[in-house]
């Protein structure tokens, strides 16, 4: 299953608190696309889905629907900052995780 670095919980658990009631968690989910053949996305979600696993991370609840499931096996989201911005980054350690371009980790 997915797992969250401390700093990916937290900067989630800032995003779902300045929401003010708008959003109750965050929804991690998996898309055909990108240089591997999927793309990783987060949102902001009022409540789950009746299909979706919930997982709880020190006090933030992730929403995940059925299909990404699979998908994110083995995968870590991390929350970095860096010169060039801010931002969640996902890191797959499956082998063969990685973009086409030979990087282990997509923004």
């Amino acid at each position: 299953m997915v797992a969250l670095t401390d700093s990916a919980v937290q900067a989630a658990r800032t995003a779902v608190e300045a929401a003010a009631g708008q959003a109750a968690g965050l929804r991690i989910m998996v898309r055909p696309a990108g240089c591997a053949g999927l793309q990783f996305g987060l949102q902001l979600e009022e409540g789950p889905g009746d299909a979706d696993a919930v997982i709880r991370f020190e006090g933030l609840d992730v929403y995940v629907d059925q299909d990404s499931v699979p998908l994110l096996d083995a995968v870590t989201v991390d929350f970095v900052e860096r010169l060039e911005g801010a931002g969640f980054v996902f890191e797959n350690a499956a082998p063969g995780g990685g973009c086409n371009c030979g990087k282990k980790s997509c923004h």
